[in-house]
Order: C-alpha cells, then sequence, then structure tokens
C-alpha cells in the first residue's frame, strides 16, 4: 500500500476519533477479562530482572483504562506508566484518570502511523518491561506497516519483557460485517473500512 492511501487512511480514522472521543471515552469504562492474564506474566519478568518497579508503554493507550487496571491489580508495584496516544481529548481523560494514582506518568500525542512512515524512534533509548497495544493494530494501514511496529514494540523491550497485543476479529460477527464499507481504493487483502 502507497504512502499516500496510507496517510488518507489515517487522516479518516483521525477524523472519526475527534469526532467520537467523548463517547468513545464514556463507553470505554471497563476492564478487558484477557487483561487478568497480564499481571502474572508482569509479576514473573519482574522476579528475574527489577522487583517492585515495573517500566509499563501502553501504545494506543486512549484515555488509560489500562493504567487504571494495572494500578487496581498491581497495588504492590511502582508503576512508571508511559501512554501514548493520538487523540488529544482521550489523553486528557486518562491524565484525569492516572494523576496520583500512578507514580511515574507520562502520557505523549503522537500519530503512531505517520511515525511509521517517517521510520521515527519515537520512544528513543527507553526499555520496558511490559507494553500492551489493545485495539490499535486494526487501525494501521497495511501488513508492512503492521510488521514494522510489532517489530519495533519486540526492539523496546527490557530482557525477559512481555508484549500483550490485541487484534480485533470483527468478521466473526454478522453485525459488524454489515458495517463494512465499499471504497474505491484499493485496500490490502482482508483490510476493510468499517461504518461507526
Amino acid at each position: 500500500m502507497d504512502a499516500q492511501l496510507i496517510r488518507k487512511l489515517n487522516h479518516l480514522n483521525t477524523q472519526f476519533y475527534n469526532t467520537v472521543a467523548s463517547d468513545f471515552d464514556a463507553s470505554r469504562q471497563h476492564f478487558w477479562p484477557g487483561w487478568n492474564k497480564i499481571p502474572p506474566l508482569l509479576e514473573q519478568t519482574l522476579r528475574i530482572d527489577h522487583p517492585l518497579h515495573a517500566r509499563i508503554l501502553d501504545l494506543g493507550c486512549g484515555n488509560g483504562r489500562f493504567g487504571q487496571f494495572l494500578h487496581e491489580k498491581c497495588p504492590h508495584l511502582t508503576l512508571s506508566y508511559t501512554g501514548i496516544d493520538a487523540n488529544a481529548q482521550l489523553l486528557q481523560a486518562a491524565e484525569a484518570a492516572l494523576e496520583g494514582k500512578i507514580p511515574a506518568l507520562h502520557l505523549h500525542q503522537l500519530d503512531i502511523i505517520e511515525a511509521l512512515l517517517t521510520n521515527l524512534d519515537f520512544l528513543e533509548n527507553q526499555k520496558f518491561q511490559l507494553i500492551g497495544s489493545f485495539g490499535v493494530f486494526h487501525h494501521i494501514p497495511s501488513f508492512e506497516l503492521r510488521l514494522s511496529l510489532l517489530k519495533y514494540l519486540l526492539s523496546k523491550l527490557e530482557k525477559n519483557g512481555v508484549v500483550v497485543i490485541s487484534f480485533w476479529q470483527f468478521m466473526k460477527f454478522e453485525r459488524f460485517q454489515k458495517k463494512v464499507v465499499p471504497t474505491e481504493d484499493t485496500l490490502e487483502k482482508n483490510d476493510y473500512i468499517l461504518d461507526w
């Protein structure tokens, strides 16, 4: 997929989140059940390398609910939490939710797709014990960019660290299949645009 189409799709997605950020924040207040598998993985990593202090990256952090989850489920850990998202309104919600709960809170607004297209090392020399990216990869146009992002995240792990990502399998559900929008653009195989 060429960069022009990638940027066009990214702009469409950015505009969508700018429009629905408030509703999105309000409807994203619960913790995903699968997250309960993560604290034991983190504990195992910390026993090996850095007891009681965990450096976390939440890529596509939205309103910070994964940070809230870790704060509640791992109260004995000192968390250093870096949250990255493209949407300023969701980052404000994350700051309001996490301020005072997480000792080292770092929130950054960044267009991840543009960073990937320009080979920007947006984390520079940082390393993490846990990297989470939930509900992000289905927004990354092109297989190559998704692969680049995964490799980049793996390069930012401490030894024995863990990357946890989710993939939305919307085609398993008829209600989402009906939301697929026909497009004149040539998308890659198994790439779709969905109406909200």
